[in-house]
């Protein structure tokens, strides 16, 4: 009879501890379930904010001096960057100034190709400028502003940002001087469109 007790005790006790591990089992089962993913939304400047950073600007003066100083030197070049957004620690910052192919002479158009961006997540922007007449009569003239292949590039899809003269109703005319004054135009969106990653 005494033997019978004890291992009814424990089969009792192997129940409980086989319960007891069943149960957290499907606790633990139920908590793994249902834990949700998080993900962050990244807000991009806008143009404003943009064209506003001091290390922007400082990077937009320094192209324009490029651009000026090609002019001088009797050829066309256009200069342009990059514009990033480091959402990590909310900064704005220019990327490295390329220049653009050099043209003689008054014939035909100055472009630029700003190459890939080194970090298609942070790209928020991009600037360039557009080049002077200086160096040629005044039969010679071009609308000033962004060009439909501005307002096209990156499928329109980046605010852009130019440096380009401000002309006379819209136009500028040969023979103009270098320092003529200049304007910022903005055109595409007015900010890059927000991304979950």
């Amino acid at each position: 009879m005494e033997k019978c007790k004890v291992l009814l005790i424990f089969l009792f006790i192997g129940l409980v501890i086989s319960s007891c591990s069943k149960s957290e089992e499907n606790y633990e089962s139920k908590i793994m379930s249902t834990r949700a993913a998080t993900a962050t939304i990244i807000t991009y400047p806008t143009v404003s904010e943009i064209a506003s950073n001091y290390q922007v600007i400082a990077s937009m003066e320094a192209a324009w001096n490029n651009t000026i100083y090609s002019a001088n030197n009797g050829h066309r070049q256009e200069y342009g960057f990059f514009i990033y957004y480091d959402y990590s620690n909310n900064k704005i910052y220019p990327g490295t100034i390329v220049a653009g192919g050099s043209i003689s002479g008054c014939t035909g158009y100055a472009s630029i190709s700003l190459g890939v961006a080194t970090n298609n997540l942070q790209v928020c922007a991009f600037f360039h400028t557009h080049t002077p007449l200086n160096n040629c009569s005044s039969t010679y003239s071009r609308v000033v502003g962004p060009s439909g292949t501005d307002t096209q590039a990156y499928d329109g899809k980046l605010p852009g940002l130019l440096y380009d003269y401000v002309g006379t109703n819209g136009v500028l005319y040969g023979g103009h001087t270098v320092s003529a004054p200049k304007k910022l135009y903005t055109f595409g969106p007015t900010r890059k469109a927000s991304i979950s990653i």
